[in-house]
């Protein structure tokens, strides 16, 4: 995981695979960059990088929804997603409420 900060942007880039096991391992400090980058700027946008990401399990979708809420419609942007994650994204019909490019 890396984090970067730029204005109101806080960009998340994820490794390899996010399966349940990375994702319980990256829970906490997620959480904790979300709500620190929130406490400095209330207009938080986050993106999640998944340019070197290569699967996701359903840990992940609950970690888009759960961030989705916090920062609200339209703050929440997944970039990068190859064509097999899109498609998951998809199944779960989180391309109605999120901006996935």
């Amino acid at each position: 995981m890396k984090y970067e900060q730029i204005n109101e942007t806080l960009f998340c880039r994820f490794d390899a695979e996010m399966d349940t096991i990375t994702c319980t391992k990256i829970a906490d400090e997620l959480a904790t960059q979300i709500k620190t980058a929130l406490q400095e700027k209330s207009d938080l946008k986050i993106v999640f990088d998944l340019s070197e990401t290569t699967y996701i399990a359903s840990s992940f979708l609950r970690f888009c929804v759960q961030y989705y809420k916090m920062v609200g419609a339209g703050r929440l942007t997944v970039t990068h997603a190859s064509d097999n994650i899109k498609e998951v994204f998809e199944i779960a019909a989180l391309t109605e409420i999120l901006s996935l490019n």
